[in-house]
């Protein structure tokens, strides 16, 4: 998937979230492992890229069609809790010092008043 905001600042100094919608109402956080299988996925900052990926945990042939859709969310630094962040660490732990579980994608949307 491209998207011209996963450039090499956001990736370096914003949080992002990754979260998978399972072909039931359940939204899980990625990277997620489900049996033998895990989804997991990479940043290429160089491409605007988010690269989502299946792999078996004992490198057995998988259809991987657990995950039907997925969503990300994109935290620049500063606006994870109202103060200053210089880094994603330092985001994901302003975020659980509000109480906020960064594994809930209905926690971070409710946080953040996302649709």
């Amino acid at each position: 998937m491209v998207d011209p905001q996963i450039t090499e600042e956001v990736v370096n100094t914003a949080a992002i979230l990754i979260y998978g919608k399972l072909s039931s109402p359940v939204v899980i956080a990625i990277p997620f492992v489900f049996g033998n299988e895990t989804y997991l996925y990479s940043l290429f900052d160089e491409s605007n890229l988010i690269s989502f990926i299946g792999a078996s945990v004992d490198g057995s042939p998988e259809i991987f069609n657990l995950i039907t859709a997925v969503r990300y969310v994109i935290i620049p630094p500063g606006e994870d809790s109202g103060r200053a962040a210089s880094s994603p660490d330092t985001i994901l732990k302003n975020l659980r010092a509000q109480g906020v579980d960064i594994n809930n994608y209905d926690e971070v949307a409710a946080y953040y008043k996302l649709d």
